[in-house]
C-alpha cells in the first residue's frame, strides 16, 4: 500500500491530521475567517456589520453586474520539461486563458438572520479561489467578509493553496446544502495528475455566521491506490466513511465510496438540499499529443477542454 496523507477537521473544533502507517494525531483550534484577500478586479466596499432593511435587489442588480464564467469553454496547455535545460525539471500545466475574476455567484440567507446575503466566487490570478460575502447596507452591496478556498491545505506552512484545476481529468463545483440546521457553502476538487498516475479529491466545507466565514471541516486526500485500499483495508474505509460523513453525507457503502473516489458520482450526491453555484469539468482535448508532449523538449500542446456549466445545467 503506498503511503496517503488525509487531513480532515471532524467539526468546528478539532482538526485532525493524520499519515498513514504513523498513528498519529493533532488537534487544533477552529478556523474562523473575517475580512481577508479582496477579489480580482471586483469593486469592494468595506462594511460596518451592521443591518439594514435595503432592498434585496441591491444584491441582485450587484452580482447580474458581474462578468461570470458561466456556459464558457477554455483550453489548458501541458508542457514537457526541457531536457535540454538543467533548471526545467517538471512538467506544467497552463490554465491562463481562464480569465481572472468572477466565476459564480449565490444568493441565499447564509447566517438565517432573516436577510438575504450575496455569496460570490472569484478566480485569483494566482489560479486559486476566493469566496466573499456582501450584505445589503445603505443601498450598496458592502463586502463583509473574504477567504481564499483552500489556504494552506495541509495546515503545515508549506503555502499550498487549492487551485481551481489541475489535472486531466478534473472536476470541481461549488454548492449549497444543509448540515445539522446550518447553511453550508461545500467545494469538490478532483484532479487526476497529467504525468502520473495518482488521484487528488479534496472537500471544504464553510459556514458564513457572525459576518464571517468559518472552516466546518475539510478532507485532504491523494494516492495512486486509494481505490484498492477502500475495497480490501476496512479500518480505512471505515475512517474515510467518518470524514465524509462529518462532511455531511449519509451512510455510504464501500462501493459508493469507490464510485465517489473514481469520480462517477460527487459528494453532492450524498447530502442534503444541494445546490450548486458553479461546475467546472476538464477532459482531455481531442488534440492532445502524448508523443510531443513526452518529448522532453518543453513543447506545449493543448491538454483539456475546461467548461464552467451554464446556470441551467445546475444542480438544484
Amino acid at each position: 500500500m503506498r503511503s496517503r496523507k488525509v487531513i480532515t477537521t471532524v467539526s468546528a473544533l478539532l482538526l485532525v491530521v493524520c499519515t498513514a502507517g504513523c498513528g498519529q494525531s493533532h488537534a487544533s483550534e477552529v478556523f474562523t475567517y473575517g475580512a481577508g484577500r479582496e477579489p480580482v478586479n471586483a469593486p469592494v466596499v468595506q462594511g460596518t456589520g451592521l443591518k439594514t432593511d435595503a432592498s434585496d435587489k441591491v444584491l441582485e442588480e450587484y452580482a447580474e453586474n458581474l462578468t461570470c464564467l458561466y456556459g464558457k469553454t477554455y483550453t489548458g496547455y501541458v508542457s514537457g520539461y526541457d531536457g535540454t535545460d538543467p533548471g526545467s525539471r517538471f512538467m506544467g500545466y497552463d490554465i491562463t486563458e481562464i480569465p481572472t475574476g468572477p466565476i459564480a455567484y449565490y444568493i441565499c440567507d447564509f447566517d438565517q438572520d432573516g436577510q438575504e446575503e450575496l455569496l460570490t466566487l472569484s478566480l485569483t490570478e494566482d489560479y486559486s479561489v476566493t469566496a466573499e460575502m456582501y450584505e445589503s447596507e445603505g443601498g450598496r452591496a458592502v463586502q463583509q467578509s473574504s477567504i481564499l478556498v483552500g489556504a494552506d491545505y495541509y495546515n503545515d506552512g508549506s503555502g499550498y493553496d487549492q487551485l481551481l484545476t489541475n489535472g486531466m481529468p478534473s472536476f470541481t463545483n461549488a454548492f449549497v446544502y444543509d448540515l445539522d440546521g446550518t447553511t453550508c457553502i461545500g467545494f469538490e476538487f478532483m484532479d487526476i495528475a497529467i504525468y502520473a498516475d495518482g488521484v487528488s479529491h479534496n472537500l471544504y466545507s464553510y459556514e458564513y455566521a457572525d459576518g464571517a466565514f468559518q472552516l466546518k471541516c475539510k478532507s485532504i486526500m491523494a494516492g495512486s491506490t486509494i481505490a484498492e485500499d477502500l475495497t480490501y483495508d476496512p479500518a480505512f474505509a471505515d475512517e474515510y466513511q467518518a470524514q465524509l460523513q462529518g462532511f455531511g453525507a449519509r451512510t455510504i457503502t464501500v462501493e459508493e465510496m469507490v464510485s465517489y473516489w473514481n469520480c462517477d458520482t460527487h459528494i453532492a450526491d450524498y447530502l442534503t438540499n444541494v445546490r450548486e453555484i458553479f461546475r467546472l469539468t476538464a477532459e482531455m482535448h481531442p488534440d492532445f499529443n502524448w508523443s510531443r508532449w513526452d518529448s522532453r523538449d518543453g513543447s506545449r500542446t493543448p491538454g483539456t477542454v475546461i467548461h464552467f456549466a451554464g446556470k441551467e445545467e445546475l444542480k438544484g
